[in-house]
């Protein structure tokens, strides 16, 4: 699946909130793919800020912080990457129901 761009990027720097509800049975097999792509999302030098946290009280729910330096840039060129393709092909099939995201306005 494409990633669709939220309501309100634009081509200024952007921040976004992503809370993923992984599969229970799926949980190892997110984890290994989340190792996988965040050291190299993180050496991308686009990347502001990318941090990955497990709700405490919710098992399988996964908390995105994302801060790119440009929206634009993130969906036309980042996004599009093998490796980004890569871990949203694979891990869509894992979530019990569908990502929510919230983009950011900087105060």
């Amino acid at each position: 699946m494409a990633e669709e761009m939220p309501a309100g990027i634009t081509d200024g720097e952007v921040m976004m909130i992503n809370t993923l509800y992984i599969n229970p049975g799926r949980w190892g097999e997110y984890q290994a793919a989340l190792q996988e792509i965040l050291p190299q999302a993180r050496a991308l030098e686009a990347c502001l800020v990318l941090e990955a946290g497990q709700v405490a009280d919710e098992p399988g729910t996964v908390i995105l912080t994302e801060r790119w330096r440009s929206g634009v840039e993130y969906v036309t060129e980042v996004l599009k990457l093998p490796m980004f393709e890569k871990y949203l092909a694979a891990t869509e099939a894992m979530y019990a129901k569908p990502r929510t995201v919230v983009v950011l306005n900087s105060l």
